[in-house]
């Protein structure tokens, strides 16, 4: 109490307790409230900051540099923070390319969705689908939206394949995760598709004296026909 407020006595002397070694965690930021430190991890970083722990740059996808972390830049979708030589990046970092980036030994010490490159920096990219987000794949070491989704600035969006008329004028087309199906009206039966024989679905067609299913692989493409109706006696 005989110290100002941003002041603790130390030692016997009122001095900034943030000055004192390992007062908060590698990368943290470090305020005094009350003549106690407080400890925050950075914008563009999250993690403990405690001193037995600390915070690390998280990545950030973005649309513009107005989206990201003061002093950070958006490339390629992704906040990054410019760097030179003689600019100093984060503990556990080093610069690589003009921008800061995690130090890294293996795949395992980077986060989700990063490999370890040559240059020994954490980089986007992936070895298995496994290091992906949901609704993305490991294609050549970088995560891609899978099939039936586009990328955009916030993930993948998925693609509503109805619109392009994939289905059988006669049928009914209803757009599904990553994909489509088409189906025949209720009352009728045939095959739903514009294309027969490419898609893998069941359809259940009369072929005169008995109902049969089909899957794409099996109907022979030649002998499909559109949705009708038919009355069974």
């Amino acid at each position: 109490k005989d110290c100002d407020s941003s002041k603790a006595c130390i030692n016997s002397k009122c001095r900034d307790p943030c000055e004192t070694e390992g007062a908060c965690g590698p990368n943290s930021k470090c305020s005094v409230v009350n003549h106690v430190t407080s400890c925050k991890c950075p914008p563009g970083f999250e993690g403990n900051p405690i001193p037995e722990q600390g915070c690390v740059r998280m990545p950030a996808t973005c649309s513009s540099s107005a989206e990201c972390a003061p002093g950070h830049m958006c490339i390629a979708n992704q906040c990054n923070l410019p760097c030179s030589e003689t600019s100093g990046c984060a503990v556990g970092e080093r610069c690589h390319n003009n921008m800061c980036a995690k130090v890294c030994y293996t795949n395992n010490n980077c986060l989700p969705g990063e490999v370890c490159n040559e240059a020994g920096t954490c980089q986007p990219g992936c070895s298995t689908d496994s290091d992906c987000p949901s609704q993305k794949v490991c294609i050549a070491s970088k995560c891609k939206c899978m099939k039936g989704f586009i990328g955009t600035p916030f993930g993948c969006s998925d693609i509503d394949e109805c619109t392009d008329g994939p289905c059988h004028p006669s049928a009914r087309c209803e757009n599904i995760p990553g994909s489509y199906r088409c189906s025949c009206p209720k009352g009728t039966v045939g095959d739903a598709y514009s294309n027969p024989g490419r898609f893998w679905h069941v359809a259940l067609e009369w072929h005169g004296f008995a109902w049969h299913s089909f899957t794409s692989s099996q109907r022979p493409p030649t002998t499909s026909y559109p949705c009708k109706h038919v009355q069974i006696a």
